[in-house]
């Protein structure tokens, strides 16, 4: 909202924003010692937004010091002056992206309204990685989200929530293949020893999205706009059964509900 000024109250003001990030801090501390003092056993948590840049180049130290410098100050950053008091991090994640430096050309911000993301900030460009991407054209990258699973777990070691994850996808034609991978990738993360405890997928029904009004349909169910009528999608059916069983046969499940030209992706997890 105070960056990108893709949300209210729609401005780029990066003084604005560092402000609010500590209003919001400072809130949060208040109200996490107002509630345990009142309900000791409840349990609080922080929120946050994590896009999960990683390195364009591997080698090149300044691909390396951007993104580090970067998921301190946009993704993990604000969970640092929060962590004596939270008893467990929220982890809203959707898509990722390479960052990679650019010397030559220095811009405040460069946005592709596409994407909601900056093409160009500072002294990086965003780049997209060769993936299959989404009706707002993020890019699916599920392995991006096992590698924040363990971050997240090896700065913090604390009990971690997906409270948001997801996919705009209005023929349902890749819901499937992006649930089924990234909860392949939780559980993965379980067994390296990440200490998950929910998941929340985004959203249950088609809604009114912040930037996109109804044009994003990131729902298990399809409403219809007109009539309210609820239509079950494919999706829906994945992770009804995979909720039922508390477990993912990966081969059994895509080769029931994911086109064949996506399964081989899914087993080279």
């Amino acid at each position: 909202g105070f960056m990108l000024a893709t949300r209210p109250p729609g401005k780029s003001n990066p003084f604005s924003a560092l402000m609010s990030a500590r209003q919001m801090i400072k809130t949060h501390l208040q109200a996490y010692r107002t509630l345990k003092d009142r309900i000791p056993d409840t349990q609080i948590g922080f929120v946050q937004f994590i896009g999960a840049s990683q390195t364009y180049n591997p080698r090149s130290l300044l691909d390396r010091g951007i993104v580090g410098l970067t998921r301190s100050l946009f993704d993990t950053g604000l969970i640092y002056p929060v962590l004596d008091s939270t008893d467990f991090i929220g982890a809203s994640f959707y898509t990722g992206f390479y960052l990679k430096h650019n010397l030559r050309s220095f811009k405040t911000i460069m946005r592709d309204d596409a994407l909601s993301v900056p093409r160009k900030s500072l002294f990086f460009d965003v780049v997209k990685p060769n993936s299959p991407v989404s009706d707002t054209g993020w890019p699916i990258v599920p392995d991006f989200f096992l590698e924040l699973l363990l971050d997240l777990q090896q700065r913090f070691d604390k009990p971690i929530i997906v409270s948001e994850n997801g996919i705009a996808d209005k023929d349902d034609s890749r819901r499937s293949f992006y649930i089924l991978t990234h909860l392949a990738y939780i559980q993965e993360a379980i067994r390296q020893g990440v200490n998950i405890r929910g998941y929340i997928y985004w959203s249950s029904i088609d809604q009114w999205e912040w930037a996109s009004g109804l044009s994003s349909k990131f729902g298990l169910v399809v409403v219809g706009q007109a009539t309210g009528e609820r239509q079950l999608t494919n999706s829906a059916r994945l992770y009804g059964e995979i909720s039922t069983k508390r477990s993912i046969d990966l081969d059994e499940l895509a080769q029931k509900y994911l086109p064949k030209k996506q399964i081989p992706q899914v087993r080279r997890i």
